[in-house]
Order: C-alpha cells, then structure tokens, then sequence
C-alpha cells in the first residue's frame, strides 16, 4: 500500500492518509491491517484523511487529532 500514513489515537482508531482515496477505501485499509497486524493491535475505527494537521515546523499534532477519532 503505497504513500499511506497510520496515525494510532488513544481511543483505538487510526487517521489514514491514502494517495489515492478511489483506491484504497476503509475496508481495503482494514483488511490490510488485519492481515499484517495482531489481533489486538488492528484498530477498531478507521478515518480516511487528506492530510493530518502538523504545526509550523512540520510535527503531526496528535492532540487534534485523538479528539476526532471514535
């Protein structure tokens, strides 16, 4: 899977950024996961994203987003 980006939050979701969103859906990211990951590890809520929100010198800003997965 190519140019994709997982980002875990706390509440056991996963922020996805796909390079192309017609070909890689939310099902196709899950069954990656579940094949290539632990049970336990595989999360449970899935949101494709354009990009994730990063402050001026280029850093993901978790915080942002642990509030909008679930």
């Amino acid at each position: 899977m190519a140019s994709t980006a997982i980002l875990r939050s706390q509440s056991h979701g996963a922020h996805v950024v796909v390079a192309d969103e017609a070909a890689f859906g939310v099902d196709a990211v899950a069954r990656f996961c579940r094949q290539r990951l632990a049970v336990y590890k595989v999360p449970s809520v899935f949101k494709i994203e354009s990009n994730l929100p990063r402050n001026a010198t280029g850093k993901v800003r978790k915080n942002l987003l642990v509030a909008t997965v679930g």
